[in-house]
């Protein structure tokens, strides 16, 4: 009678389940790299974002009125520690942007059309409306105060950095060394600027930020920035 190994069976069997084990390490250690590499890129583009935002950012001086609805202007008293060389102005009111300006000749005060609830911004990169501004009602400016808005002339800086100072603008926005980067712009009526740069398959990690800005011309408006990081 032929008898049977149990001791090679056994070595056998030990060596089969080391390997089994050891064939689960190597997946696991494959998958968790891949796994923290994409948390890492996530982790990285959400610091991006909030980098994009500050550079397209600017404090402005605004204020807040509430003149009588039936008035046909406004006039508001800019304090001096508030004025800036060539200063306009930007209105907003409940129905959407409305015409305001900052006279060459009475650079301390703002005139705003129409009456009601009114946001006046002043900053220097504004562009004055022209209107009547005859019979204004007088309202007191010490109510001026800063606010941290999205602008139209920023978003327009922070894509002619990328075109002039890429380098620069890369080293401000925290991307690595090792990596790359586009920007795109998407205004809300379709018509957009920048480069979303080529697709090219693999290891690309995009970002779109919905953003509410203030434009040259007043009022609010959307846009997308869309990024792109490999």
């Amino acid at each position: 009678m032929k008898k049977t190994n149990k001791k090679g069976s056994h070595i056998s069997l030990v060596l089969s389940f080391i390997i089994f084990v050891v064939s689960l390490m190597f997946v696991y250690l494959i998958a968790s790299a891949s796994i923290t590499n994409v948390d890492s890129k996530r982790g990285t583009l959400l610091i991006i974002e909030k980098n994009l935002i500050k550079e397209v950012s600017q404090d402005l001086w605004v204020s807040r009125v509430n003149a009588n609805d039936s008035a046909s202007c406004i006039k508001l008293t800019i304090p001096n520690d508030v004025i800036v060389e060539g200063g306009k102005s930007a209105a907003v009111g409940d129905n959407g942007s409305v015409n305001s300006k900052v006279p060459g000749a009475n650079p301390n005060n703002v005139f705003v059309e129409g009456g009601g609830f009114v946001k006046v911004y002043y900053s220097n990169f504004f562009e004055d409306d022209t209107f009547e501004s005859e019979e204004c009602e007088n309202l007191p400016g010490d109510s001026w105060s800063k606010e941290n808005t999205i602008v139209e002339p920023k978003i327009q800086e922070l894509f002619l950095n990328f075109s002039n100072n890429y380098s620069i603008l890369k080293e401000k926005l925290g991307i690595s060394d090792s990596s790359e980067f586009n920007l795109y712009f998407e205004y809300s009526n379709g018509s957009s600027f920048g480069d979303y740069g080529v697709d090219f398959g693999v290891n690309i990690y995009s970002r779109e930020v919905d953003i509410e800005y203030l434009s040259i011309d007043s009022g609010y408006k959307n846009g997308k920035l869309m990024l792109k990081v490999w």
